[in-house]
């Protein structure tokens, strides 16, 4: 008898630390979930130096080649900020540049150029560069002249870092660059990748046609930018539309 109900007083003592095993592990499973969640909040709301970065688009410059050639085609716009300028800004039969500078000498250089459809020319350089995506654009491409260029897809604001070159006076030889200047640009999603670009005097690289080819980059004396030039580049490009497509709030900047 009393081997009996020491069994029976062993056995509570074991189901009742098992149960409290239980207990407490399912505690600890119901806290990790928790403790993921804000730590994926904090990565997303964290404070850094480029958090306080910010960019106020006061300005529109609207394109003019259509107006002044007295042909349909579309008029862009573009914002930018308060210390930006417009240094220059030309308009003829086959092309149209515009050219905004800041205090320290970085551009962001708009071209329509008209003048043929296949960019050929004796190549001055040829350099490789890689081109990832920097930000979302808000240029919607659409139809010039009853052309649709919606196969464009979406758009992006690439940055643009070479990476080698060719030598081009020589044997064509390719060489790694290892601290290539670095470019901003508009361009098509798709564009994301290697590319080869081939310099031709007069000529724009880093373009796409839109009934005309258009070039839109940001270049720095440097070939470097700061966070801030970097945000307000970014900013600029990323602002690009054409008025016709462009959503109205895209053009609630004045």
């Amino acid at each position: 008898m009393k081997y009996r109900m020491l069994c029976v007083l062993l056995a509570v003592v074991i189901t009742s630390g098992w149960l409290s095993g239980c207990s407490s592990d399912g505690d600890k499973t119901n806290e990790q979930p928790e403790q993921a969640a804000n730590s994926q909040q904090s990565d997303r709301t964290g404070s850094g130096p480029g958090d306080t970065i910010t960019v106020d688009l006061l300005h529109t410059y609207t394109t003019r080649f259509g107006e002044v050639n007295q042909l349909t085609y579309p008029r862009f716009s573009f914002d930018y900020p308060d210390n930006w300028k417009i240094t220059s800004e030309e308009v003829t039969e086959i092309a149209e540049e515009v050219t905004l500078t800041n205090d320290t000498g970085i551009t962001v250089t708009y071209w329509n150029f008209h003048g043929m459809r296949d960019l050929t020319g004796p190549t001055r350089d040829m350099n490789r560069v890689d081109v990832t995506r920097a930000a979302d654009a808000s240029f919607v491409p659409g139809y010039v002249q009853a052309t649709d260029y919606s196969d464009l897809g979406a758009f992006m604001v690439g940055k643009l870092k070479t990476v080698g070159q060719y030598d081009m006076l020589g044997d064509g030889a390719y060489q790694e660059t290892d601290n290539g200047p670095v470019r901003y640009a508009l361009l098509p999603e798709r564009e994301v990748g290697e590319q080869e670009e081939c310099v031709i005097v007069g000529l724009p690289t880093f373009s796409f046609w839109y009934g005309g080819h258009i070039s839109l980059i940001a270049n720095s004396p440097s070939g470097e930018f700061t966070e801030q030039e970097e945000k307000e580049v970014v900013a600029i490009l990323s602002s690009f539309r054409d008025d016709a497509t462009a959503p109205a709030s895209a053009n609630s900047l004045s």
